[in-house]
């Protein structure tokens, strides 16, 4: 996870640093992620210099809808393993006792 930090943030700077990009993305740093992850998951393909999307706006907003819903799922996962050891825990301290 915290590599995946790592890249959004590098992510977000190549984003702060480029005036093109935030004029393409509407100055919306989130959308900018969301379409590099949508690119690195083979979702997307970028022509030109400057990364020219070939890709609709809904298609785009789905594809960022679903990279929201995956880390949603991924958190909750987690969250569900983290829950299930404090159960283990529980039931085997139960046991000893």
């Amino acid at each position: 996870m915290e590599a995946k930090k790592e890249i959004e943030e590098k992510m977000r700077a190549e984003f702060k640093a480029s005036p093109y990009l935030q004029a393409e993305f509407g100055g919306d740093v989130e959308d900018y992620v969301a379409f590099k992850k949508a690119e690195a998951a083979g979702r997307v393909q970028a022509y030109g210099s400057e990364g020219c999307s070939m890709m609709n706006a809904e298609e785009f907003n789905d594809s960022m809808e679903l990279e929201r819903l995956n880390e949603k799922l991924e958190a909750n996962e987690a969250e569900l393993k983290r829950l299930r050891g404090l159960q283990n825990n529980s039931v085997a301290e139960d046991e000893t006792n």
